[in-house]
C-alpha cells in the first residue's frame, strides 16, 4: 500500500502510535452488567491497522495488548464447524496480557418451530471446542462472559472449567465472572438439566478465583456450599437470578456465601431465592459496606426473612429496588404489604437508617395492608413502575417521586387495567396530595424515547409536576426511503410493542440484544487468522 512519508501521523515515535491503536481497540461500551467489558465492534481493529501499510502492520502486531479482547459467538460458524484459528492467533499475539473473554452462544433468531422444540445454532461440541482453546490460558482470564440461550452448552463449559480447576490450575487474575443462560422464564419451571457449578471442589480447596470482584449467575445454579467457600472477600457485586425452584439457596446457604463477602457493595437476587422452606437463620452477618440491593421476590415471607436478616447486618443501603418477580403468566399478584410496612415504619425504627433511594417494579399492596406513618423517614427519590394505586401513599416518603407505567389495581383486580380517562394527570394529583413531594413526575409509558415523547409542566400549590405522554406517529404512508430507514433502524431491536413491554427478564430490552453482521476480510491476515473475520454489531 502506498505510503506518504511526509504525511504527520508518521512522524509519531512508535510508542505513541501504539498508545492510539490502544485507544481505538479498546473503546468501551457504556457501563452495564449485561455487556462485556469491550465493545465488540473495535474486537477487530488491530486487524484494520495492520493492513494500513508496513509500518503500522509492524506496529500491530508487536503491540500485544491489541488482542486481549477474545470474543467467540456462532458468526465463527464454518459449516456447521467453529473456525478459532482467529482466536488462536489472539492468545498468542496477546502473549501474556490478562485477557477478556465473551463467548455469546445466543441464537440472534430464536428460530423456533411450531412445536416449540428449539435445536440451537451453538452446540455443545461447539462449547467444547471453545473452552479447549480457551482453557490453557486460564491464569490470564481477567474476565470471563458466557451467554446461551438454553443450559446444555452452559453446563459443557462449567464442566470443563471444573475439570481445569480440579487439575490445580487457579483463575488468579479472574476479576469478573458473568454465566448466563438467557431464557428467564425457564425459571418458573423445572429445570431442563441441572448441573450445580463446582458441585465436584472441595470446600476445603484453596481459592480458585481470589480476586474476583464481580460475580453474576443467571439461570445458572452452584453448588452452594462449595462456592460459598470460594467467594473471596475482594468480591464487591453478586448477582443471582432466575433460578427455579428447586435450585434456589436457602436462606441459610445465602447467608453463609454473603459471610464470606464482608466488603460486599451491590447485591441483587431477581427470582432466585431464599426460597420459601426456610426462613431463619443463625448465621450473623456483617455488611458494613453494602449500599445496593435489589430484590425481586415470589415469596413475600422469605423476602422479609431476607431483609431482616440485612438490616442486621450494619450496612449502609442507600438504594433499594423491590420487584415482583412472580411467574408473569399468573394472575394473582404477590400482596407485598408486609416487606413495605417493614422498609416504612416510624422513623424511630427505621431498619436502613442510610435508605434514600427506592424503587417498586410490578409492586402491590392491599390497602389494608399498608399504613404509611405520618412521621414516615424522607426518601430523595421514589420510583413507582407499574405498581397498584394504593403505593400512591408512599409518596408522603419522598422529594421526588417517579411513576412510570400504567398502574395496576383495585388489588383484587390486578391483572386488569385501571379505567380511567387520563391516568397520567390522575396519578400526578394523587401524588401530589400526600403533601410531602416536591416534584412529581409521571411517564405514560415505562420505556420511551425522549424525541416520542410530549413533556408539560405546571406547579401544583409548592410541588412541580412534569407528565410525558407519548407522542403518537403520523398516520401518513411513508416513502419508499422512509421504509428503507425505518427498517434499518428496527434492525438488532428486542423491545416488544405489547402493554407489557417493561417485562424484559434481564431488566433493560438491551440486555439481550439483536445484532448486525459484518464481514471483514483482510488478505494479508487471513493466512494466520484462517480467513475472513466476522464481528457481531452490538445493538
Amino acid at each position: 500500500m502506498f505510503r506518504h512519508s511526509s504525511s504527520p501521523i508518521h512522524t509519531l515515535p512508535v510508542e505513541l502510535l501504539s498508545h492510539v491503536f490502544q485507544l481505538a481497540t479498546h473503546d468501551r461500551p457504556e457501563e452495564s452488567d449485561d455487556c462485556p467489558p469491550f465493545n465488540s465492534e473495535s474486537v477487530l481493529a488491530p486487524l484494520t491497522f495492520a493492513a494500513v501499510c508496513r509500518h503500522w502492520r509492524t506496529v500491530a502486531l508487536n503491540t500485544a495488548s491489541l488482542y486481549t479482547s477474545i470474543c467467540i459467538t456462532p458468526e465463527l460458524l464454518r459449516e456447521s464447524e467453529l473456525d478459532l484459528r482467529g482466536i488462536a492467533a489472539y492468545l498468542e499475539l496477546s502473549r501474556n496480557y490478562a485477557l477478556d473473554i465473551l463467548i455469546d452462544a445466543r441464537d440472534q433468531d430464536w428460530d423456533f418451530d411450531d412445536e416449540g422444540m428449539y435445536t440451537p445454532w451453538f452446540t455443545s461440541q461447539h462449547m467444547e471446542d471453545s473452552m479447549a482453546v480457551l482453557l490453557p490460558h486460564i491464569d490470564r482470564w481477567r474476565s470471563l462472559c458466557i451467554f446461551t440461550d438454553v443450559s446444555t452448552p452452559m453446563h459443557h463449559a462449567l464442566r470443563a472449567f471444573e475439570a481445569k480447576l480440579l487439575a490445580g490450575s487457579n483463575a488468579s487474575r479472574l476479576e469478573s465472572m458473568r454465566l448466563m443462560r438467557c431464557d428467564a422464564y425457564a425459571a418458573y419451571g423445572e429445570p431442563e438439566s441441572t448441573y450445580p457449578f463446582l458441585s465436584a471442589l472441595p470446600t476445603d480447596r484453596s481459592p480458585v478465583f481470589p480476586h474476583l470482584r464481580h460475580l453474576a449467575l443467571r439461570g445458572v445454579s452452584a453448588a452452594w456450599l462449595p462456592l460459598a467457600a470460594q467467594l473471596p472477600t475482594s468480591l464487591r457485586s453478586f448477582e443471582l437470578a432466575y433460578l427455579p425452584t428447586s435450585v434456589q439457596p436457602t436462606l441459610s446457604e445465602l447467608a453463609l456465601m454473603l459471610q464470606h463477602t464482608p466488603d460486599l457493595e451491590r447485591l441483587t437476587l431477581n427470582a432466585a431465592g431464599p426460597h420459601c422452606s426456610q426462613q431463619q437463620t443463625d448465621v450473623i452477618l456483617e455488611l458494613p459496606q453494602l449500599s445496593s440491593l435489589h430484590l425481586g421476590y415470589t415469596c413475600i415471607s422469605a423476602a422479609s426473612a431476607l431483609l431482616h436478616l440485612l438490616s442486621a447486618a450494619n450496612p449502609k443501603i442507600h438504594v433499594i429496588t423491590l420487584e415482583d418477580a412472580s411467574d408473569p403468566a399468573s394472575f394473582v399478584p404477590v400482596d407485598a404489604g408486609p416487606v413495605l410496612s417493614f422498609l416504612f415504619p416510624s422513623a424511630s425504627e427505621r431498619p436502613f437508617t442510610k435508605l434514600r433511594n427506592v424503587t417498586l417494579r410490578r409492586v402491590c399492596a392491599s390497602a389494608s395492608a399498608l399504613e404509611v406513618p405520618a412521621d414516615v423517614a424522607i426518601l430523595d427519590r421514589l420510583e413507582l413502575v407499574g405498581t397498584s394505586k394504593t403505593l400512591f401513599a408512599l409518596g408522603r416518603a419522598a422529594r421526588h417521586v417517579c411513576a412510570r407505567g400504567v398502574f395496576v389495581g383495585p388489588f383484587s383486580d390486578a391483572a386488569r387495567r385501571v379505567e380511567i380517562p387520563d391516568w397520567v394527570e390522575y396519578a400526578a394529583r394523587r401524588l401530589v396530595e400526600t403533601q410531602t413531594p416536591r416534584l412529581v413526575e409521571v411517564f405514560e409509558e415505562v420505556h420511551a424515547e425522549p424525541e416520542s415523547q410530549m413533556v408539560e409542566e405546571w406547579k401544583m400549590g409548592e410541588t412541580r409536576v412534569r407528565v410525558a405522554r407519548m407522542v403518537m406517529p403520523s398516520e401518513s404512508e411513508p416513502s419508499s426511503d422512509e421504509d428503507e430507514d425505518e427498517e434499518a433502524s428496527s434492525v438488532g431491536s428486542s423491545e416488544s410493542d405489547g402493554a407489557d413491554s417493561d417485562w424484559m427478564p434481564f431488566g433493560s430490552s438491551s440486555s439481550q440484544p439483536r445484532s448486525l453482521i459484518t464481514m471483514l476480510t483482510l488478505p494479508g491476515l487471513s493466512g494466520m487468522l484462517g480467513g475472513s473475520m466476522v464481528v457481531r454489531v452490538r445493538m
